[in-house]
């Protein structure tokens, strides 16, 4: 693996204590940990390339988030994530701030100008122009699915770019099993540092509709829970893994949920819930362009 002479230096000189940062440069556990990236990130790359050849999606990477600060990480281009991790550029990156979940975002407009440049130098390398991050608040955790594009920002809107990417988001839950990567999960920070070093810290802006299906369908807080993963087309035993309870209950709890909103099958709940949310995104879209 190539790394320019900056990284290298970087890489010898830093102080060891972060996770992330041992992770990525320990050569057993990267090169483990590139097998499986590619594996469960490769096939987003390829289907979204082969259906939308313009967008030139030059790397795809999953984040997954908890409130302690912890994150679970596959790439299709870890080079990437490499020079990401040695610039420290995590410090102010919107996706590791938990309680800040937007739905689409250039991924440029978190850095100030200094680590914007150091980042366009990084994606330019591999040809990409365009981070675009998609987040979703699956309430325990967020998490965010980046794509690098090998387009100019101008040419594309953000609804476009929705629409398009949004179901292979979809397709990523259907074969994704959280439980086969609980050992990779890493702290980025712990709870004092990330309060003094990260530029979003105190950000508290999180998108989530669903809320305004309660009183029309009498839904409890416990049902919102369940719906913010339904609508991901997660199955019951992913939801009981992802919210830490049993597949009885989960069960259970989502045939409670189809009965409210009168729904013959779980297929059409998934399909409700997820029409809706993209109408809420679109909602969204057009209200931040007004200002």
């Amino acid at each position: 693996m190539i790394i320019d002479i900056e990284e290298q230096q970087e890489c010898n000189t830093l102080i060891l204590n972060n996770d992330i940062i041992k992770l990525i440069i320990n050569t057993k556990e990267y090169a483990k940990l590139r097998s499986v990236s590619i594996a469960n990130t490769e096939p987003i790359k390829r289907i979204i390339n082969m259906t939308a050849p313009e967008l030139n999606v030059r790397n795809y990477t999953f984040l997954r988030v908890w409130s302690d600060f912890s994150i679970f990480m596959l790439s299709s281009d870890l080079k990437i994530v490499r020079s990401y991790v040695l610039k420290q550029l995590w410090k102010e990156d919107k996706v590791y701030s938990i309680n800040s979940v937007e739905p689409i975002y250039n991924r440029l407009e978190s850095f100030c100008q200094e680590n914007k440049i150091a980042y366009e130098r990084i994606i330019h390398r591999e040809n990409g122009f365009l981070p675009i991050v998609i987040e979703y608040d699956l309430g325990v955790c967020k998490d965010c699915h980046c794509f690098l594009l090998g387009v100019n920002d101008g040419k594309y809107r953000y609804q476009e770019l929705f629409n398009q990417l949004f179901d292979t988001v979809l397709y990523f839950y259907r074969q994704f099993r959280e439980g086969n990567f609980k050992h990779q999960r890493v702290h980025y920070f712990s709870t004092e540092k990330m309060s003094k070093e990260h530029r979003y810290y105190d950000l508290s802006s999180t998108f989530s509709p669903y809320d305004e299906l309660k009183e029309e369908y009498c839904l409890t807080n416990k049902n919102i829970d369940y719906i913010k993963l339904i609508a991901l087309g997660m199955s019951a035993s992913q939801i009981a893994n992802t919210l830490n309870r049993s597949l009885k209950t989960v069960e259970k709890s989502v045939d409670a949920i189809r009965y409210k909103f009168r729904f013959d099958n779980r297929q059409q709940l998934d399909v409700f819930l997820q029409m809706f949310y993209k109408s809420k995104v679109k909602e969204h879209i057009l209200l931040k362009k007004m200002y």
